[in-house]
């Protein structure tokens, strides 16, 4: 899960991640079919790989307005249950100063990137994993 608070005025990019498994851990450039999907400015691109290295073709990619997701299965058909990986990936407007807030948790992997520099890193088979970043 990532919650968020904004300050208008600074552009940001963030990305979220969350794994069934952490193997790897390279953030690798995304197929054309990916860079298809638009989302608004508020909404985060979630892209679905049947892999933790988030390599290959995406199995699939939308739109997603909060990141919440507790899955206890596959998280699409066709998936396993284990070993796959999930992006979301986001730009937005922080503003200029002021205050935001992440809170993050995971099963087995997350990470957390702000402008491109890696903010959280808890990349390995842990279990439930949680942390604030303010």
């Amino acid at each position: 899960m990532i919650t968020d608070r904004f300050v208008a005025g600074r552009r940001t990019a963030a990305a979220g991640l969350a794994l069934a498994l952490p193997l790897g851990g390279a953030l690798l450039a995304a197929p054309a079919a990916h860079a298809a999907v638009t989302c608004g400015d508020t909404t985060f691109k979630r892209t679905f790989y049947s892999n933790t290295s988030f390599s290959g073709t995406p199995k699939k990619t939308d739109c997603d307005t909060t990141v919440d997701q507790n899955w206890t299965g596959a998280p699409l058909s066709g998936m396993a249950t284990n070993n796959f990986s999930v992006r979301w990936s986001l730009t937005r407007d922080f503003g200029s100063g002021g205050c935001f807030e992440y809170r993050l948790s995971g099963t087995d992997g997350l990470r957390l990137y702000v402008d491109g520099v890696r903010k959280v890193d808890k990349w390995k088979n842990t279990g439930d994993a949680g942390t604030t970043l303010s």
